[in-house]
């Protein structure tokens, strides 16, 4: 019986490695360097159009660019673990967040920066920000959500709790208007908000490894990770989930841009889907381990940023 039990986990574990490294129907990109610099990259935002960039780094600085990541500088000196930065879609409105510390923001395409100093310095997760920049949302570690709204023109910039369930929070989304709100929590559900953070409901009550969520702009279309699983997906304002892509990955970041999700695994290969035909497509094929992506509105501009490597760009070939 146990030599028995022993092939069986065996076989399982052959397959799922099949399942990981089998090939995707792959699409003409290829992976340019754009930015030599080599850093404990952690996250990038972009503007819609893709000019604005901003980028950060573990023990380091919030960087910028203003010409497509042509040029990068330097925007904040103060050394801090930042872990998140999200911007509004003109680039004007940023906001980033750190693992131990304050949050910090700019209004001015990030040419000055105000440390807000209303909540105490917290073990801050990840920031989401709605279009216009009005409405923010903020996970901790084995802590609450916060919000803020109009937090660019009340001079206070008060945070308050919008969600005070304490979670293993992982990740954070809102819609382009801030009204639906979608986290998931490790080893837990996924939550949902229809009214700006007033009220939070269980949208999927399976517990699972969730690791990533997204929405589209309208808040219609949610992509959620599991990671060592599957891409779930709902199509209704999270009210019905459905599998997206059935093969294991060791899936780690998603996100949406217009009309097509790309979705992640920890090995950095990256996958587009259309939101109406739920068909994936494998568009980098090569390994960029720990890799995170943002994407312009119309998907033209695909940066793709990871630890320790230069910063690329990924763009379609096109037919000759």
């Amino acid at each position: 019986v146990l030599l028995l039990d022993m092939i069986k986990s065996l076989i399982n574990n052959i397959l799922f490695i099949i399942l990981l490294l089998r090939e995707y129907d792959c699409i003409s990109y290829s992976l340019n360097e754009i930015v030599n610099e080599k850093k404990a990259w952690k996250s990038i935002s972009c503007s819609e159009n893709g000019r604005f960039v901003y980028f950060i780094a573990i023990y380091d600085y919030i960087y910028v660019s203003n010409d497509y990541l042509n040029t990068i500088s330097v925007i904040n000196s103060i050394k801090r673990s930042y872990n998140s930065i999200s911007t509004s879609s003109t680039g004007q409105l940023v906001i980033a967040s750190t693992a131990n510390s304050f949050i910090y923001s700019s209004i001015d395409f990030g040419i000055n920066w105000n440390e807000l100093t209303s909540i105490d310095s917290k073990q801050w997760v990840q920031v989401s920000m709605s279009s216009d920049g009005l409405y923010i949302y903020l996970l901790t570690i084995y802590d609450s959500i916060y919000y803020s709204s109009n937090w660019y023109s009340n001079e206070d910039y008060s945070i308050s709790i919008s969600n005070s369930l304490i979670k293993l929070w992982q990740s954070i989304s809102c819609s382009s208007s801030g009204q639906y709100v979608y986290a998931v929590a490790k080893n837990d559900y996924i939550y949902q908000s229809t009214n700006y953070g007033s009220i939070w409901t269980v949208s999927y009550n399976s517990k699972k490894l969730w690791s990533d969520i997204s929405t589209s702009s309208s808040g219609q279309y949610v992509y959620s990770l599991v990671y060592g699983q599957y891409i779930y997906r709902s199509i209704d304002y999270g009210d019905y989930w459905t599998i997206s892509n059935p093969s294991f990955a060791l899936w780690s970041f998603v996100t949406i841009a217009n009309s097509s999700a790309y979705a992640l695994d920890s090995f950095g290969m990256i996958y587009q889907s259309d939101l109406t035909t739920n068909a994936w497509v494998k568009i980098n094929s090569n390994k960029i381990q720990d890799a995170i992506v943002s994407v312009s509105y119309d998907s033209n501009h695909i940066y793709v940023l990871a630890p320790y490597l230069p910063i690329y760009s990924l763009d379609q070939i096109k037919p000759t």
